[in-house]
C-alpha cells in the first residue's frame, strides 16, 4: 500500500516537472521570437533611414565634407578617406556648394599636398563654390590642404596658420653613456642612419636635412600664395614663419576671408540645407546607430561609396 502511494506521488511530481519544463520552453521560444521581431524592426529602421537619406540627397543642398583629425595614412582625414567623399560631393548634381569642415592640427605634407591638388582638380572639372569652414583649429598641413578653396571662414577664436615644416629627433648619446649602453649599428650607405638618435649628427647631414625641409616649406608657401593670392599680407615677416594666430588676426593677415560659422555661412547660398557626406557604415555600425538614436545628428547624412 505504501509502495503504491510512493509511485503515485512520483508520477504527480514528474507530471508537474514536465508541465513546468514545457512552460519554460514556451517562454524561451516566445522570448526568442520577440528578439527576432526587434532585430527585424531595427533592420527596417536602418534601411528606411538610409533610403530617406538618399532621397534627401536628391534635393538641392550644401555638401559638407569633414577634414577632422591628423592628416596621415589610415586616419579619418587621410587621402584614401577624404578624397572619395570630396569627389562624391562634387559629382552630385544637387550639391550646389561644397563646405569643407576643417578641424585638424595638420599632418603629412605629402597627403596635405594631394588633398590640395584634388580640390584644384575637382574645382575645374565640376565648377562649384568651395568654402573651408574652420572650427577649433586648422594648422600646418590642414591649412596646406584647404589653401586653394574659394573662401575660408573661421570663428574669431579659431587657431589658424603654422605655415612651416618640422623634422625632429633626439640626441640620446648622453643617456646611453650614463646607463652604460652602446648601440651596434650596421649600414649599407654612409648616410643611411643620418638621423640616428644614438649617434652624432654631422654638420653636413644637418645641412642636408635643413635643405630638405626648406624645400618642403617652399612648396607649402607656393600653395598658399597660389590659393590666397593678393589677399595675403606678405609684408608681415612672420606670415610663413610657422606661427599660429586666432581667427581675428588671421583675417587681417589674409589667411581667412571673414569670421563666421557653418550655419551663418549656409544662409548666404540659394539653399541652406546642410548634408554631411560620410564614409559608408558597416551594417553593424548602422545597427548601433539605430539603437542609440538614429538620426539625432547635427546634419543629415548621405553615404558616399568609394569609386
Amino acid at each position: 500500500m505504501h509502495h503504491n502511494n510512493t509511485d503515485s506521488l512520483t508520477a504527480t511530481v514528474l507530471k508537474e516537472v514536465l508541465k513546468e519544463t514545457k512552460s519554460l520552453h514556451r517562454w524561451r521560444l516566445f522570448g526568442r521570437f520577440i528578439w527576432f521581431l526587434i532585430i527585424i524592426m531595427i533592420i527596417f529602421l536602418v534601411a528606411g533611414a538610409s533610403e530617406n537619406k538618399e532621397k534627401d540627397s536628391l534635393s538641392p543642398h550644401i555638401a559638407v565634407v569633414s577634414l577632422h583629425g591628423v592628416i596621415s595614412q589610415g586616419s579619418d582625414a587621410s587621402v584614401e578617406n577624404f578624397i572619395p567623399l570630396l569627389e562624391k560631393a562634387f559629382k552630385e548634381k544637387n550639391a550646389k556648394t561644397i563646405f569643407i569642415d576643417a578641424n585638424s592640427p595638420g599632418g603629412s605634407p605629402v597627403q596635405s599636398a594631394i588633398i590640395n591638388d584634388a580640390i584644384a582638380r575637382l574645382k575645374i572639372k565640376y565648377p562649384k563654390p568651395v568654402v573651408a569652414v574652420i572650427s577649433d583649429l586648422c594648422a600646418s598641413g590642414c591649412y596646406y590642404a584647404i589653401a586653394g578653396v574659394d573662401k575660408i571662414i573661421s570663428h574669431q577664436a579659431s587657431i589658424v596658420g603654422s605655415i612651416g615644416v618640422r623634422l625632429e629627433s633626439f640626441d640620446l648619446r648622453g643617456l646611453m653613456e650614463k646607463i652604460g649602453v652602446k648601440q651596434r649599428l650596421l649600414t649599407a650607405g654612409e648616410n643611411k642612419a643620418i638621423i640616428n638618435p644614438f649617434g652624432e649628427l654631422t654638420q653636413q647631414n644637418k645641412q642636408h636635412l635643413q635643405d630638405l625641409i626648406d624645400k618642403s616649406h617652399a612648396e607649402f608657401i607656393t600653395a598658399v600664395e597660389r590659393g590666397r593670392g593678393s589677399k595675403l599680407d606678405e609684408t608681415n615677416p612672420d606670415l610663413f614663419s610657422g606661427l599660429v594666430w586666432i581667427g581675428t588676426d588671421s583675417v587681417d593677415l589674409g589667411l581667412v576671408d571673414e569670421l563666421s560659422d557653418i550655419y551663418n555661412e549656409a544662409e548666404n547660398y540659394d539653399t541652406s540645407k546642410l548634408v554631411r557626406y560620410e564614409k559608408e557604415q558597416t551594417f553593424y555600425e548602422q545597427l548601433l546607430n539605430a539603437i542609440s538614436g538614429f538620426g539625432l545628428q547635427t546634419y543629415s547624412s548621405i553615404q558616399a561609396k568609394y569609386q
